[in-house]
């Protein structure tokens, strides 16, 4: 009898436990979208006055600041993707909305992301690198192809890809410019 009723008090405990993560998970989501939502108004007033300030003074701006008024405006519209990207989460989450995939150039978004630091490489004197991040990934498919696979609990879209290398490599070349 004693047995039961422990298992009775465990099963409860187990259930308060559960319901307890649940409401966190809830508060968390919430946190995101509110916090999201503060983030979109500032971010879809900047690139607007940068592609003024682009467009106005581009015969008079020295190419270095023009080239810095892009990397602006490259990273407003990064931010202002990542927001939106946090409040598709938070709709996934409450079931509002299903997830959808796309195709990428992986080259070309990790050009991308990596001419965001160009100026702070540059000003440290260091080299750029892309490391492999694939290389633990690796794992045979069943059609006995390698493939490399990455899975993350963050906002933003997950991805496959084949791993073959030259991509890799080539956007390191082109990175490193």
């Amino acid at each position: 009898m004693s047995a039961a009723v422990q298992n009775a008090g465990a099963a409860a405990e187990q259930r308060q436990r559960a319901e307890a993560l649940a409401e966190l998970d809830r508060v968390k989501t919430a946190f995101f979208s509110n916090v999201s939502h503060e983030f979109r108004t500032p971010l879809t007033l900047m690139p607007g006055p940068i592609e003024e300030a682009l467009n106005d003074g581009a015969s008079r701006l020295p190419a270095a600041h023009h080239a810095r008024l892009q990397l602006a405006q490259r990273n407003a519209l990064r931010l202002q993707k990542l927001v939106n990207t946090l409040l598709d989460f938070s709709r996934v989450q409450a079931g509002r909305v299903h997830a959808g995939y796309a195709r990428v150039d992986l080259a070309a978004l990790t050009r991308d992301l990596a001419s965001g630091f160009r100026s702070v490489i540059e000003s440290a004197d260091m080299l750029p690198q892309l490391f492999d991040t694939f290389g633990g990934l690796v794992r045979l498919r069943p059609t006995g192809r390698p493939g490399a696979f990455a899975r993350g609990r963050f906002p933003g879209p997950s991805y496959q890809a084949d791993y073959t290398g030259p991509a890799l490599l080539r956007a390191a070349r082109l990175n490193a410019r």
